[in-house]
């Protein structure tokens, strides 16, 4: 998925986790962040999926 699935970011305010789900939940929201909200320099200030959609339409 990721070359490091950015530890650091998921684990910023660490507490125990109940179970499973919870931290599944937790994953699934650090991967939404990073492809819809995330916006870098790098892809013009666009998202990740702006970026790929845009360049797509080229």
């Amino acid at each position: 998925m990721f070359h490091l699935f950015k530890t650091t970011e998921l684990l910023a305010d660490f507490h125990p986790y109940k179970d499973i789900a919870e931290l599944t939940e937790l994953s699934q929201k650090c991967v939404q962040y990073f492809n819809n909200v995330r916006m870098t320099l790098k892809t013009k200030g666009m998202t990740p999926v702006e970026y790929r959609n845009h360049t797509l339409a080229a």
